[in-house]
């Protein structure tokens, strides 16, 4: 694929290079227990070889208003595109694709959104019947499609059916020793999970109901305790008397590995070993996507314990999977660690102002200590669930920095298998072995042409008339040898009307049947081995057959497309301008409604030779022809249906609008006999406008639906006109949410609440993106 010289340039001069990474040993004088760790040597080798790139990959930073909803309930996001080794907030992309998926990866519905200044934020209404469980809100740009399914940006998100909180089950509770197993004599720390029940204080009993430890609750659902087991023990948490969850059986020999990963520079690694294992060689191991970024050795000499700390701002941010191997490749012990830089400080303070308002400061700094000016997204949740409530750690976590708090929750949901956020940042510098995908700047439609008698229409102009609230344009195209075609660059919001015609005479318009095609869903990899395969959306054909971009046109491209589920529908023959006469019959006279300016039905009679119209402008016409007088009665036919013989002139004036005469007909003599004997006097046959002399059709067996960029639903719009005022008790309601809330020069922002009416915990989460690459994001709790 070639890319414009003048777009490298701009890269170039966005994305400066960053030079490799190399770590270094700890100075001499340091402390004697940390050495930096070195990284591997093909991992150095390719971020050289990666940072002489210009084609820098983008990345989403997603934000969801909360994780837990209720059906019908409305999510608010927000996504940040972060490009290139500096993560500047920029992209090439200016189209975003938002998909909201089930566990199985089945597509229940997505939209496109605008790029603008490397944001984009929007609003998903969750379906009123739904399946309880869990889902995903995936978002990704079409060149990220480039670097398969583990870049795409995917956010997990609970939906429950039920309004009031659920009782104790033993599924809901996570146990993880942070080594993955409890070893012999070996202290551990033990991570604890449940959504609804408190586990403050619980106690952690041995076989005879001795208690030897307590749990230490968190908040959010998580909690830990520190346990050194022994092998001939076993050990339970007891959640009631006679309600006990056990324990990981306590393996007889092996290793643990503990970290500290609240230094946003450096993280800390101790790994200690059984005596039985003392003298046998091992390596600590940092893996991601199955490759090895640092190794390192260990001898346990003096001591059964070895600490080695690990330079973050050397590892590119996502999931490292640590692991304790033998020389033979045996695993003795994993854990995982997220690696994320945080540049921003970010501070939440609250006072309550005289009208019993809450005012919530906020303060962005960066890590000098200067104040930011950018803009952040920001969501006040009122927390209800048990979890949550009335707890004394809650304020514990208010103390300190918020950044350290936030990699403590960060980790303790990771290892518990909670974080709700699959985003596993790659490296940034990485190209992709083969480019497919293009930078998209615009809507695009994908189809296949064909005539009425379902025949290709190959090489043949097509036109498209688009037609989108109050605006309408046409756009012109050509089908290929194969009858595809596209259009790109199309600039549409919300939803519009696509007829497809190919050119003609004004009389003789001609409807194409097209069959849409759009691009493939990707796989939903939600972690390194959990990858599903792409299914349709629900009630779609079992198979979809996919296209590339080479069948649409003569470019060496090769983007993937499925074809939609969806047919278009078109008339089954030409529109006429002119209503055929009944029986072919040749009328004696024949007057046609002027369009422009129609006339009243006395009026047209008056034109209509060898016919009076007596009372003209009285409430009462009639007609008279002379010529059948005394012949017998008069026939009045609308459309080719007779009317009762009494008919009069003023019954059809009411019967029909003379607006929507298309033309009246005479007949006298032999013309009329084929009505027989009732036409006698003659036969008046009046015709109405089918509709296909007017400009425009009626298109709507001949329209496809195009779904155009989405807008998002303004928050404070959707409280005040939400329709369900019900309180689901266990559900966490959001108070306030704000994409694009902008701190002035001083780093400050203020966001004014009411008072809840409940005396429930409020979270404060906040991320924020500046364009010159600086993260950062936190959550507070407020009681």
């Amino acid at each position: 694929m070639k890319i414009p010289l003048l777009f490298c340039t701009v890269l170039l001069v966005f994305f400066p290079n960053k030079g490799t990474l190399h770590a270094q040993p700890s100075a001499p004088g340091g402390d004697e227990n940390f050495e930096k760790v070195y990284l591997s040597d093909a991992y150095q080798e390719q971020q050289s070889f990666r940072d002489s790139l210009f084609l820098w990959q983008e990345n989403v930073r997603l934000h969801t208003d909360k994780s837990i909803f209720l059906p019908g309930e409305v999510l608010f996001f927000k996504a940040d595109i972060l490009t290139g080794p500096e993560q500047l907030r920029v992209s090439a992309s200016e189209v975003l694709k938002v998909e909201f998926l089930d566990k199985e990866g089945v597509l229940l519905m997505s939209q496109f959104l605008r790029i603008e200044n490397g944001m984009s934020y929007g609003s998903i209404e969750i379906p009123r019947k739904i399946d309880q469980g869990h889902y995903y809100l995936r978002a990704y740009t079409r060149w990220m499609l480039n670097y398969g399914p583990d870049v795409l940006a995917t956010k997990e998100v609970f939906i429950t059916n039920k309004r009031s909180q659920s009782k104790f089950n033993l599924a809901d509770v996570v146990l993880r020793p942070e080594s993955g197993s409890l070893i012999d004599q070996l202290p551990s720390q033990v991570m604890v999970y449940h959504k609804y029940t408190s586990l403050q204080q619980t106690p952690v009993v041995d076989s005879k109901g001795r208690i030897v430890t307590r749990i230490n609750d968190f908040g959010r659902g998580i909690g830990r305790f520190l346990l050194t087991p022994s092998k001939d023990e076993a050990y339970y948490i007891m959640i009631e008397e006679d309600v006990l969850i056990p324990l990981p059986e306590v393996k007889a020999k092996g290793y643990t590995i503990q970290t500290n990963n609240l230094n946003p520079d450096k993280a800390l690694i101790r790994v200690e070993a059984s005596e039985q294992l003392l003298k046998k060689a091992v390596t600590l191991n940092g893996k991601r996507k199955g490759q090895t970024i640092f190794k390192k050795e260990i001898e346990f000499e003096n001591n059964s314990w070895e600490q080695i700390e690990i330079p973050k701002n050397e590892l590119a941010e996502g999931i490292l999977e640590l692991t304790i191997e033998d020389l033979s490749g045996q695993v003795w012990a994993s854990r995982p660690m997220q690696i994320e830089q945080n540049e921003l400080q970010i501070k939440v303070e609250r006072t309550t102002a005289s009208a019993g308002n809450e005012i919530y400061k906020v303060q962005v700094l960066d890590f000098l200590g200067n104040p930011v000016e950018t803009e952040l997204s920001v969501s006040l949740v009122e927390e209800r669930d048990a979890a949550l409530s009335g707890r004394s750690a809650i304020r514990d976590l208010q103390e300190g920095i918020n950044s350290r708090n936030q990699r403590f929750i960060d980790d303790m949901l990771l290892l518990t298998g909670q974080s709700d956020e699959h985003q596993n940042y790659i490296n940034a510098n990485q190209i992709p072995d083969e480019i497919t995908y293009t930078f998209q700047q615009g809507l695009e439609f994908y189809g296949q042409a064909y005539d009425l008698n379902n025949s290709l229409l190959t090489n043949t102009e097509i036109q498209m008339l688009i037609t989108a609230g109050e605006e309408a344009y046409a756009i012109e195209t050509k089908t290929n040898p194969n009858g595809m075609f596209k259009i790109s660059g199309m600039q549409i919001d919300g939803e519009a009307h696509i007829i497809f015609r190919t050119p003609g005479e004004e009389t003789e318009e001609k409807l194409v049947k097209v069959v849409p095609y759009e691009y493939e869903i990707p796989p939903l990899k939600l972690s390194e081995n959990a990858l599903i395969k792409p299914k349709n959306r629900k009630g779609s054909d079992p198979e979809m057959p996919q296209r590339s971009m080479q069948d649409f046109s003569s470019e060496s491209e090769s983007e993937k497309l499925i074809e939609l589920d969806q047919v278009t529908l078109v008339a089954t023959r030409e529109l006429q301008k002119v209503t055929p006469s009944r029986f072919d019959l040749r009328a004696t006279r024949v007057i046609e409604q002027d369009l422009d300016r129609p006339k009243t039905l006395p009026q047209l009679f008056l034109n209509i030779p060898g016919v009076q119209v007596v009372g003209l402008g009285t409430l009462t016409p009639r007609i008279f022809i002379p010529r059948a007088a005394q012949l017998g009665p008069l026939l009045w036919v609308i459309d080719g249906f007779p009317l009762n013989q009494t008919t009069r002139l003023v019954d059809v004036m009411n019967l029909l609008s003379f607006v929507d005469v298309e033309r009246i007909e005479l007949l006298i003599g032999a013309e009329a006999s084929v009505y027989g004997s009732r036409a006698a006097g003659g036969v008046i046959l009046i015709y109405t406008r089918t509709g296909s002399d007017i400009d425009y059709l009626e298109r709507k067996d001949a329209e496809v639906q195009f779904r155009g960029f989405q807008e998002s639903l303004d928050f404070k719009e959707y409280v005040e006109n939400k329709k369900s005022k019900r309180i689901a008790e266990h559900v966490p309601n959001t108070l306030y949410w704000n994409p694009q809330l902008k701190t002035n020069s001083n780093g400050e922002a203020v966001i004014n609440l009411s008072q809840s009416s409940n005396n429930s915990p409020i979270s404060v989460t906040i991320k924020a993106n500046t364009e010159n690459g600086l993260k950062g994001n936190t959550i507070s709790f407020f009681k």
